[in-house]
Order: structure tokens, then sequence, then C-alpha cells
């Protein structure tokens, strides 16, 4: 096991944060989530920084709880990167080196090999003024590292970069991470990139962890409303069960808009259940004529939006903002404008269920 925080809790005047987190072993995990949801405090709770009412922090078997800060053997890069600016690349990462028993030779030595790492050679004596805020990121990212730490904390550390650098930023850090197979916790709102850089993806509302599992278990099943409005473009009709059965699935009546909708069969799931229809807004297709059967109801276009290879209209079907992406290739010769009538279709195996 890499980190385990059990019923760890801190509460402030208006807020509180509460939570059951685990980490495996050389296991990047992601807190994700809107500001003020918890992501942060809970770094610092792990960090040391705050000091918890009450829980345990367990890292790799050692109660760690109530260790000071700088003797938990942990590495943090914080948002704003936190450098020493009196200080040149090679002293900055030197700093935390100078605490362990290292001749100066291993500590050079060290100091180049994450230099080298984080494809900064040659940047020793770099003031840290005159380097980019990407290569300020790698500069911090190296300084975390290079006393060895059993666990990396990511606190937004991309945030103050463009689109484009982040991309390329998040990818070093997978790298560098798998590479040394380090026990990480990454925090971030940004879901794209939560997504893509995690092996486990832990969505926190409110001061509290609202679902966690694989980003594929996450973006395709959500647990809660909260999980599936926060975490992609998705849809979400309510409605019924009004039948359930293992081979014929579920019969779904939703009020808004009035229609039946199938989906397949889900477990602990029966007629007069409250529940939600949840579908991406990918998988939404729109036709320019009326279609009859279940999974099909009628929307009008309210907006329109152009993403270079698809199209997101937002429609209004009796009330509920319903949104569908449509391939630009595929919709070229089919104008959807505004105020247009258009037939919304959903494939049942593209539905699920989330319980109300």
């Amino acid at each position: 096991m890499g980190l385990q925080c059990t019923n760890l809790s801190r509460t402030f005047k208006d807020f509180s944060v509460t939570t059951n987190l685990q980490a495996d072993d050389g296991k990047l995990v992601t807190l994700l989530g809107p500001s003020g949801c918890g992501k942060t405090t809970t770094l610092q709770l792990i960090a040391g920084i705050l000091k918890p009412d009450k829980g345990s922090i367990y890292l790799h078997g050692n109660d760690i709880s109530n260790i000071v800060p700088w003797k938990r053997n942990i590495g943090i890069v914080f948002q704003d990167y936190a450098l020493f600016p009196h200080m040149n690349v090679f002293k900055n990462i030197k700093y935390g080196l100078q605490f362990k028993k290292m001749t100066r030779d291993e500590i050079e030595d060290s100091v180049h090999h994450y230099l080298n790492l984080v494809r900064l050679k040659g940047y020793e004596n770099r003031t840290i003024e005159s380097l980019s805020g990407g290569e300020q990121q790698r500069v911090a990212l190296a300084r975390a590292l290079a006393p060895s730490p059993r666990l990396l904390l990511l606190d937004e550390p991309l945030s103050a970069l463009d689109t484009g650098l982040r991309k390329k930023l998040r990818r070093e850090i997978r790298r560098i991470q798998q590479q040394l197979s380090i026990t990480t916790i990454y925090v971030t709102h940004d879901q794209e990139e939560a997504l893509t850089i995690s092996d486990k993806v832990v969505i926190m509302n409110n001061g509290n962890i609202e679902q966690a599992g694989t980003p594929e278990r996450i973006y395709n099943n959500p647990a809660t409303k909260f999980t599936a409005d926060f975490l992609g473009s998705s849809n979400l009709l309510p409605g019924i069960v009004t039948a359930a059965s293992d081979t014929e699935g579920i019969t779904v009546k939703c009020s808004k808009p009035d229609i039946f909708m199938h989906v397949p069969f889900q477990e602990n799931t029966a007629a007069g259940d409250p529940v939600w229809v949840f579908f991406r807004s990918r998988y939404t297709h729109l036709v320019p004529k009326d279609l009859s059967g279940s999974n099909c109801f009628s929307g009008t276009v309210t907006c329109k939006e152009y993403y270079g290879t698809y199209n997101l209209y937002e429609l209004d079907a009796a009330g509920i903002t319903i949104l569908a992406e449509q391939p630009v290739e595929k919709t070229f010769h089919i104008r959807f404008g505004n105020n247009k009538k258009v037939c919304i279709r959903i494939a049942p195996e593209h539905c699920y269920l989330i319980k109300r």
C-alpha cells in the first residue's frame, strides 16, 4: 500500500473536509473537483501543512499522522512553484539534498541526474527569473524529486501555463512518475488533465469524496448526478423505472420530455425507482425528421458551437437542456440552425442509470 488516509478530517469556520483516500504504491491518483471543494486542503493535510482534527495517514505502512512535515519524506510542487529567486537552478534543486548525509560529489551527481530527467541539462547556472513558466515548473519538479521522497504531491502544477504547454508538460510529469514508480497525488480542476494523466480519479465535492475509480469507470459510469454533471459533456433525464428485467433491459418513463427510454439492465434496479437516465453528448444523434419509438424525442436547437472536428448543439426538449456532439463531416450538408426542430435519438447501449 502506498498511501492510506482513514477518516481524515479538518473543520474550518464554514467548511469541513472529510476523506478516506487510498493510493496504491507507484500509482498516480488525481483529486478532481471545482474550486473550493477541498482538494488542496486534503493535500495539505497529507503533507502536514495542516493538522487534522481526526483521522490517520499511513505511508507505505508507517503512521505519519503526527510527524512534522519535513520528516514525512514527501515531495511537494506548489501551484506557484515556490522556487527560491535568489538561487540559481542548481542551488534550487540542491536545497533539499543539503539535509541528507551526502557528499558534495553525490549531491552534484543527484542534481545533474534530475536535471537530465526533467530535460533541463545545461540549465544549472540559469537564474529563476530567466526561465519560462514551463522551465520553472520542471525545476520545481526536479527539486521535489531530488531528495528521493516516498510520496509526491502536485498542487495544480500546470494551472499558470497556456493550454499547449500544459498538454506537453502533463505528458512529461506522467513519464517521470512512471519512470520513477513514485506514488503521486495530483490536484487539478481540469477534467481532461485528470482523465489523461491518472491511474485513479477521485471526484471531490463540498469537502467529501463523491466517487473514485479508474478514469474509464468514472467517465462512463458516474455514480452520482454531480459526477455526471461535472465530468465531461453529459445529459440527464429524470424518470421512474416502469420495468426491469435482466433479459429485456430496463424501461424508464421520463416526465421531461414525456417519453419512454430503454436502457441496458443494471443490478439493484426495480420498477418504481426514481432515476436519472444518463448519456454523453457524443452519443446524442440529431436527425431532421421525426422518428417514433423509445429513446427518440423532439427538441429545438437553441445554440451551436463549432469545435473544429465537431459541432456542439444545445437543444431544448420540454424544458430540459440537451447537449449533442455531431461530427462536422456527417452534418456538413445538414444545417441545424437556431430554432430548428429536430429529432433526438440515443442508442439504448449508450444509456446508463443513476439513482435519484
